[in-house]
C-alpha cells in the first residue's frame, strides 16, 4: 500500500505542476452554414449545447467534449493531440473516438462508434478561454481519409474557465 502511494505521489506533482485543466460550456452548430437561409427553420433546432473538459501537459492535450441535441442524442467526442500557445492564442488539433447514444426509440441504430478530428484556436484570457473549434467525423484513420472528411466538419464555440 505504501509503493502505491508513493506512486501516486509521483505521477501527481509534475500533473500539479505543469497541467493546465479547464472546464466549462460549449455549442456546435450541426449543420451547413447554407441551410440558415430557410426561414422555416430555427438555429436551435440545429445546435448542440453541452460541457467540454481539457487537459493540456506541455505541448500534449486532451479533451472531452459532451453535447446533447434536441432531437434526442448524446454526443460524446474525446481527442487527444497537440497544442501550441502563441501570444494569447493557442492552436490545436486532435483526433479520438466518438460515441453517439439515441434516445429516440424509432432510431434505427440506437448507438454509434467512429472517430472524429477538431482542430482549435484559444483566446486566452488569463483564467478564461475563448474557443472556437471545427469538429469533423472521419471514417477511418488513414491519412487520405482524414484529410478529405476535415473539409465537411461543424463549427463550435467553447467558454472555457481554468481549474488546476
Amino acid at each position: 500500500m505504501k509503493k502505491l502511494m508513493l506512486i501516486v505521489m509521483l505521477l501527481a506533482l509534475p500533473l500539479g505542476l505543469f497541467a493546465e485543466f479547464y472546464l466549462g460550456g460549449s455549442a456546435l452548430y450541426k449543420e451547413d452554414p447554407e441551410y440558415l437561409q430557410d426561414p422555416d427553420d430555427t438555429i436551435f433546432d440545429d445546435m448542440a449545447f453541452g460541457a467540454e473538459a481539457r487537459l493540456k501537459i506541455a505541448m500534449f492535450e486532451g479533451s472531452a467534449l459532451a453535447l446533447y441535441e434536441f432531437d434526442g442524442a448524446f454526443d460524446v467526442y474525446l481527442t487527444v493531440g497537440l497544442a501550441f500557445d502563441v501570444a494569447i492564442l493557442t492552436i490545436g488539433a486532435g483526433i479520438g473516438p466518438n460515441y453517439i447514444i439515441q434516445t429516440d426509440p424509432d432510431a434505427p441504430d440506437p448507438t454509434a462508434f467512429g472517430f472524429n478530428g477538431k482542430i482549435h484556436v484559444d483566446v486566452n484570457l488569463g483564467d478564461i478561454k475563448i474557443s472556437g473549434y471545427w469538429l469533423f467525423l472521419i471514417e477511418n484513420l488513414a491519412a487520405e481519409d482524414i484529410e478529405e472528411s476535415a473539409t465537411f466538419g461543424n463549427i463550435g464555440v467553447s467558454v472555457l474557465f481554468k481549474l488546476m
